[in-house]
């Protein structure tokens, strides 16, 4: 009798820590799989398992309105229309004999590509505030940090195109910049943590919230700050070191496209290798 009690306690034993084994590899493979697949995915999924846990992320299996149009890889259009808002204001500065009236044209153009891209500057903005849970699990994906590093440098371009030289806010764009600063160093941190905490290499999408801190010198550089200050020359220095050390394994591992456990660089993704291009340029 005792012998099948102990029988029955040590298989109960064993199928409990079998349990928990199985539960231990099915965390690491959604770990894996938020790794492989871009931002949108891996934070539905993050959400879906969040939510057995915590009723205020989602609700009747349906996000917010803005978590569902507003995902962070939107950030990239909204920064490709204000860059080319920003082209598009520099013609109109070049052009000085306007025969054709073709300053009025590059206004027209050059107004509309920066309200749409700050339209959706703003609604990101909104969805940060009105939803932070959201934005808190997005931050523990390395794909889409790499978004927020898009947003970041937006940021930084609406506080020297808009709010310096269209709005001569002069003051208000200094204290945006440096709280632009003082974001870069959080936004930096805990990328390089969450990609230490999932084993995430170097790859293309580790360029919008690295190198490109030189943005901050940028812009630092189009409110009026000298190219010799502290804050410009020590992020423009810091955008080549890191440049310097993260670019020769992105380019490495694209080379190879393929690993064991994941497809390196997958679709256009490794278009964001042009960021260092860009950098080089200046």
């Amino acid at each position: 009798m005792l012998t099948a009690k102990q029988s029955d306690h040590n298989n109960s034993t064993l199928f409990h820590e079998q349990t928990d084994v199985e539960k231990q590899e099915s965390q690491s493979k959604k770990i894996a799989s938020i790794t492989r697949f871009d931002s949108q995915a891996s934070t539905t999924a993050i959400l879906q398992d969040e939510s057995k846990h915590d009723s205020t992320t989602y609700e009747d299996d349906r996000a917010p309105w803005l978590v569902r149009h507003v995902p962070p890889g939107i950030n990239g259009l909204s920064l490709g229309l204000i860059g080319l808002g920003s082209i598009f204001f520099e013609f109109e500065y070049e052009i000085q004999h306007d025969t054709f009236n073709i300053n009025y044209i590059i206004q027209i153009l050059a107004w509309c590509s920066v309200c749409l891209g700050g339209t959706i500057f703003f609604f990101f903005c909104m969805r940060i505030v009105i939803h932070p849970q959201f934005a808190l699990l997005e931050l523990k994906v390395p794909v889409s940090i790499s978004a927020y590093g898009a947003w970041h440098v937006v940021y930084l371009f609406v506080c020297a195109r808009l709010i310096h030289e269209r709005f001569r806010a002069y003051s208000a764009a200094s204290i945006l910049w440096y709280i632009g600063a003082i974001l870069q160093v959080i936004l930096i941190s805990v990328f390089f943590h969450a990609c230490w905490k999932t084993k995430t290499y170097p790859e293309p999408f580790w360029n919008p919230p690295t190198i490109n801190c030189a943005v901050v010198a940028i812009a630092g550089c189009l409110i009026g700050a000298s190219p010799t200050h502290w804050l410009v020359l020590g992020s423009f220095i810091y955008a080549l070191v890191l440049q310097i050390l993260l670019v020769p394994p992105q380019v490495y591992r694209v080379l190879r496209r393929s690993e064991p456990d994941k497809q390196v660089a997958p679709s256009a993704s490794v278009g964001m290798m042009q960021a260092p291009a860009s950098l080089n340029a200046l």
